[in-house]
């Protein structure tokens, strides 16, 4: 049987691997396709999806926020939420188009992503070194 998961469409032919990097796909197709569905309307009449409404979300926790909530007695309770970096800081690695920092654990190391491509692309460069000596 030849290696690697692509083009198998019967579960049963896939690696265990391959079972759950199909599943992550499915749910990922789940999750842009209920991303765009319209939520709500705006107050000039056009649908907001809830992709805009994530982000939104997003932009209200960097900046921060007030909250008021009506209580049961008709009393209204503010709550402040202060801006938060860590949200300010993906907005910047977003739109700066940055690697993730997604860490994985190398030994007792954690090696970030940009440090595993990095890796990555230094094996593939020596390879065609090699390939071209």
């Amino acid at each position: 049987m030849p290696k690697g998961n692509h083009n198998k469409k019967d579960l049963k032919d896939l690696t265990p691997a391959g079972v759950a990097k199909n599943a992550t796909n499915i749910l990922t197709g789940h999750l842009k396709q209920i991303g765009l569905e319209s939520d709500t309307i705006d107050d000039e009449g056009n649908p907001v999806t809830k992709f805009e409404m994530l982000a939104r979300m997003v932009w209200d926790k960097a900046l921060g926020y007030t909250e008021k909530v009506v209580l049961d007695n008709g009393e209204i309770v503010e709550t402040i939420h202060k801006p938060d970096r860590s949200f300010m800081g993906m907005i910047f690695d977003r739109t700066e188009g940055k690697v993730a920092t997604a860490a994985v654990s190398d030994g007792k190391k954690k090696v970030s992503l940009a440090d595993r491509i990095g890796e990555q692309s230094k094996v593939r460069l020596n390879r065609i070194a090699k390939q071209n000596d």
